[in-house]
């Protein structure tokens, strides 16, 4: 198996997730196998190791139900887990779980996202995931890829590629949906997205390193009070870049070495805020570090790494 403690250094406010590590490891090539070694877990810690594509044809139910489960580990062997109609649903205060190299994608029942977060689980981190949809499809057709609201806390989402979609990441399903949100970004790819790239209501969220490329209706958007650290973080072709819409309150932006390039704007109303001048509307900071890449190096890290990782490659991360 894979040391998944190197990529530690990433976790940010999901720091300490160690998933399933010093458990057994259980090999399932099918959706219900995947739900079966879920319902027997008990409390050891635990790495399941996806070989086969799921798909709804071997999993009875739309989603992987990971409810009231901690120390889990769900990994892909390089091919991941391509899973189409079926996503992952973490609820019921689930905590210290990793999903590492999944590709998952098209969920078209159930919740309808991809990776779908809630019921204040926490320390749940990504990395090395694809999450895809089509745009060609409806822009309400399919629900999020990586959404986290009702209580969800200290995710992180590393080396990830988010693409194809309307509506990538929800951190906050409403305006009443409040709390003490935290969230990390790093070194991950926003592709081809319609917007929520992501898109945070209260708490705290850093993005780190990452790529915005060809973006439609918005970028990163800070809503309702939320403090957002943009940092090292490159824009391309992205219709409002860094903005705060769609809320009865705006949230708070600080740009650290990052660039919008080939970017344009929009109008807003009154209580909503765009940063077309590209200047910061707090002095906000993360308490802690990562090990940051220069704009630019980032920029090509992430387009040569973010997304799956090919059987037997090492990334050289940062640090």
């Amino acid at each position: 198996m894979l040391d998944l403690d190197r990529y530690k250094s990433l976790f940010g406010y999901a720091a300490g997730t160690t998933g399933g590590l010093g458990g057994p490891v259980v090999r399932c090539a099918t959706g219900d196998e995947v739900q079966a070694a879920l319902g027997s877990k008990g409390q050891a810690p635990l790495t399941i190791f996806i070989t086969g594509t799921v798909t709804g044809a071997n999993s009875k139910a739309p989603q992987i139900d990971v409810s009231g489960i901690r120390d889990l580990t769900i990994m892909g062997d390089g091919e991941g887990l391509d899973a189409t109609n079926v996503g992952i649903r973490i609820n019921k205060r689930s905590e210290n779980i990793i999903l590492f190299n999944l590709k998952i994608g098209k969920i078209e029942e159930g919740p309808k996202d991809a990776i779908g977060i809630e019921g204040d689980s926490r320390h749940v981190v990504l990395v090395h995931c694809d999450l895809y949809g089509d745009m060609a499809a409806d822009k309400d057709f399919y629900d999020g890829l990586l959404d986290t609201k009702r209580g969800a806390e200290r995710i992180a989402a590393v080396l990830c590629k988010f693409h194809d979609h309307h509506k990538a990441c929800l951190n906050g399903s409403s305006d009443r949906d409040s709390g003490n949100r935290l969230i990390t970004f790093a070194y991950s790819w926003f592709d081809r997205i319609g917007s929520r790239c992501p898109s945070v209501r209260f708490g705290e969220a850093h993005v780190a390193g990452c790529l915005l490329t060809d973006v439609e209706g918005s970028g990163v958007n800070c809503r309702m009070g939320a403090k957002v650290l943009i940092e090292g973080t490159t824009f391309r072709r992205v219709h409002d870049p860094v903005c705060a819409l769609d809320s009865r309150e705006p949230g708070l932006w600080t740009l650290v070495d990052s660039q919008a390039i080939e970017c344009n704007w929009g109008q807003v109303s009154a209580r909503e805020r765009l940063a077309t001048d590209w200047a910061s509307t707090t002095e906000f900071r993360v308490p802690y570090t990562l090990p940051m890449l220069p704009r630019a190096e980032a920029e090509a890290f992430v387009r040569r790494h973010a997304g799956l990782l090919p059987p037997g490659a090492v990334v050289p991360l940062p640090g």
